[in-house]
């Protein structure tokens, strides 16, 4: 159950949505309602936070106009936002290597990485392939969380009932979501780096920061409204390829627990029984 939990929150962390996924039943085949097996959970994996450090860097160039603010009085640049808008909408699919890093609040460390897939309109995919084996896939407003050391599949809605996330940014409309944010934008040299803040104080995250090499997307920094904070450092970034929609589906193994929490009985398929030999 532990491990079930902690899943969610790394889930949480990267859609940036509120997950509280409880055991359903399932219908269908005539089989006996069942519990997700949670005695294979061997490991916690724990949602850590840290405190934002400050930036610095020599020879910073800021370009975001300090006299343009929103109603609340905080800085907003509209030629970032509009610029930060038209670098995000050329991408129609991303592919890339990932490398996400945290940090305690003891100052222990911890990383994940693996790969990602996006495709408009708001197709993505999310693997974790080290220190262990899991997936997020987003479509068609729904989307799976594949735990393939648990052997369970958490499917959940998409909607506009878990508020916005960054994950709309890249693959969903980046102008409307920018609408809900202030913006500013540093230079240096050839780095760019957008700051993103809610103009609203109920959203899940405080702060992103989206940083470009040369309008090469680099990394997203997310840090969350307890002080967290989460870097994801991208790899062999490919824009634009060819990314076949069969990325985006899920082949769900017949002997993994199934918690679909999309229709109104919630059903938990059960394994099938091997036969005994």
């Amino acid at each position: 159950m532990l491990k079930r939990k902690c899943f969610l929150a790394i889930t949480s962390a990267i859609l940036s949505v509120s997950i509280q996924a409880a055991p359903i039943p399932q219908s269908g085949s005539g089989s006996e309602v069942s519990q997700p097996d949670t005695t294979k959970v061997d490991k916690a994996r724990e949602a850590v936070t840290i405190p934002v450090p400050p930036v610095v860097k020599p020879g910073i160039k800021s370009v975001s106009d300090p006299s343009a603010t929103t109603k609340a009085g905080k800085p907003h640049d509209q030629k970032a936002s509009a610029d930060l808008a038209t670098l995000l909408q050329k991408i129609n699919t991303l592919s890339a290597g990932f490398r996400q890093t945290s940090q305690g609040r003891r100052g222990r460390t911890k990383s994940e990485s693996g790969e990602m897939q996006i495709k408009r309109p708001n197709q993505f995919r999310w693997e974790i392939t080290a220190p262990y084996a899991q997936q997020i896939i987003s479509r068609d407003n729904k989307v799976w969380m594949v735990d393939l050391d648990v052997l369970q599949v958490v499917i959940k809605k998409q909607d506009e009932t878990m508020g916005p996330t960054p994950v709309q940014l890249l693959s969903g409309d980046a102008r409307q979501f920018l609408e809900d944010y202030r913006v500013v934008r540093v230079i240096y040299k050839t780095e760019q780096t957008y700051t993103l803040r809610p103009q609203s104080g109920d959203d899940l995250f405080e702060q992103l920061d989206i940083t470009f090499q040369k309008d090469q997307l680099e990394s997203m920094t997310l840090k969350d409204s307890l002080g967290g904070i989460r870097k994801i450092d991208f790899s062999n970034v490919t824009i634009n390829g060819n990314i076949a929609d069969k990325q985006f589906t899920v082949d769900i193994p017949k002997d993994f627990d199934v918690i679909d929490e999309t229709v109104h009985e919630l059903p938990v398929r059960k394994p099938e029984q091997k036969p005994k030999v």
